[in-house]
């Protein structure tokens, strides 16, 4: 029987360096990127994210290193790769007197789509962004919200395999942010790979299948946040018991089980737990709490989420 051959990443970045003046922007940071992921690129303001991306996106020259997408050299192949990826910048480049359909428009012309089939495509991305209704509107006259929807309709006229997206959200209302997370996984159910800066990590933690978490442009970490999760906690692990009440009581008695590591409380009824997994496991901490007399209303085992291994694994610095 043999063994399923694995697809190649979708980008495989290989210690990348980047320097301005005397400035590192990015360092000796490799990562890959699975074809078919949402893949979240986390780190501070000044991490190095936007450097990353225009490489990426061939629009800058790396000093060393390398990176392929779909197995192509952006130095190299710089031409083909442009028709792969769709890079949808930080900023919205506003045209006055443009039309939306004018703006997407002139997009797919300058991707050499022939006129015959551009009337369609542009309607299709239209309806894909749900922006039809504004059709025949001014650019500048759309909403924050509704600009960064047409900013990620300019990325999509030419159907990138790969999508780069810079801070998306960045300056949206919640709807609209909502909105755009919901659109990105419409995406990824169409086939697109999907790159996503962001340093706000609320936006990332129930969207990304995988993480690249970058400081001082140097790569912390590359995986899944279930892994990063035990990266940090380890054989840690936290648990939050609901009590009908002396939850302070509770969280003292606790203390005296071995393998207990910490206890607290939270008003009458929420104690939180610390254990380690090799000494003594949840059902036993159950059984203790029944004997002694307290009544649970529930149990809720807890893991770290991104915000606890962001936080675990930077530093607080920035190139």
């Amino acid at each position: 029987m043999t063994e399923e051959k694995k697809p190649c990443p979708a980008v495989e970045v290989k210690s990348l360096n980047k320097k301005f003046g005397s400035k590192w922007a990015v360092q000796n940071l490799t990562f890959n990127i699975t074809q078919g992921s949402i893949t979240g690129f986390i780190g501070p303001n000044g991490a190095g994210k936007t450097t990353t991306l225009r490489i990426m996106a061939t629009l800058l020259t790396a000093g060393e290193g390398s990176v392929s997408i779909f197995g192509q050299d952006v130095r190299k192949n710089s031409k083909q790769i442009r028709h792969q990826i769709g890079f949808m910048p930080d900023y919205f480049g506003v045209y006055d007197d443009m039309e939306v359909t004018e703006y997407l428009d002139f997009f797919a012309a300058a991707y050499h789509i022939p006129s015959s089939q551009r009337k369609q495509l542009v309607g299709d991305i239209l309806a894909l962004l749900d922006l039809t209704a504004k059709e025949n509107a001014l650019v500048n006259e759309l909403s924050r919200g509704m600009q960064q929807r047409l900013s990620l309709g300019r990325a999509l006229v030419h159907d990138p395999k790969l999508l780069l997206l810079d801070e998306p959200a960045s300056g949206l209302d919640p709807r609209a942010r909502i909105e755009l997370m919901a659109l990105l996984r419409e995406l990824r159910s169409m086939g697109k790979t999907i790159f996503i800066s962001s340093h706000i990590l609320a936006e990332l933690k129930d969207l990304c299948d995988e993480v690249v978490i970058i400081e001082r442009g140097k790569m912390i970490y590359n995986g899944t946040v279930a892994d990063a999760a035990k990266v940090v906690s380890g054989d840690r692990n936290r648990v939050r018991f609901e009590l009908e009440e002396k939850a302070a009581q509770a969280a003292a008695a606790l203390e005296n089980i071995e393998g207990v590591l910490e206890t607290s409380s939270e008003g009458e009824n929420t104690v939180f737990i610390y254990y380690d997994g090799q000494q003594v496991e949840t059902p036993s901490i159950i059984k203790y709490l029944v004997n002694e007399g307290y009544e649970i209303r529930e149990v809720l085992k807890e893991t770290a989420n991104l915000e606890d291994v962001f936080m675990s694994l930077t530093e607080g610095g920035v190139a």
